[in-house]
């Protein structure tokens, strides 16, 4: 089931997956709906500083690795200079998330406006096996990117972010940001 939606800069996007709908703006802000019961990727915009924050909850694998960042290509392509923060910290099964698969979806930021020469950090908790396939992806997504860093604590990756002082900020949105 592809939906093609329309965004505030009424551009529109194809998004054929199912966890992926309709963007909702708020203050220079926006974020995603759940279609189903437990999307693994939402994804929040805070216009003013530039900054993505992807919440990455539950179960994922390979594919739904693979779909989110082709949707986020698509999605932030028309993004200047966008700081990226992947919240990984809720993640709690990747039992069918491989190496292959993240290092595969890794390198499907190569080319992309959203990724070239642009800031990533992945926050994760304490998996060591999490922290193992970020640091995986992180080190093909360095391929396009000026830096990626894997973090265990949100100022940590604030500060690789360059957002030290909008740290606050930034700190409040993660926070208030609904899974």
């Amino acid at each position: 089931m592809d939906q093609h939606v329309e965004t505030g800069s009424g551009h529109l996007h194809d998004f054929g997956h199912p966890s992926m709908v309709p963007v909702l703006r708020k203050n220079d802000s926006c974020y995603r709906t759940p279609a189903r019961e437990s999307v693994p990727f939402t994804r929040h915009y805070l216009g003013p500083r530039n900054f993505i924050l992807t919440r990455v909850t539950g179960r994922i694998d390979d594919s739904e690795l693979r779909e989110h960042v082709l949707a986020l290509n698509s999605e932030a392509a028309d993004l200047w200079a966008a700081l990226e923060l992947a919240d990984c910290r809720a993640l709690n099964d990747v039992e069918h998330l491989t190496t292959r698969g993240a290092t595969e979806a890794a390198a499907l930021e190569s080319g992309h406006p959203r990724a070239e020469g642009r800031r990533l950090a992945i926050l994760v908790g304490s998996d060591p096996v999490v922290f193992g396939l970020a640091r995986a992806y992180a080190m093909f997504a360095e391929q396009a990117r000026a830096s990626v860093t894997v973090n265990r604590s949100l100022t940590d990756a604030i500060e690789s972010l360059g957002l030290t002082a909008f740290s606050d900020e930034v700190a409040e949105f993660v926070s208030t940001a609904t899974p």
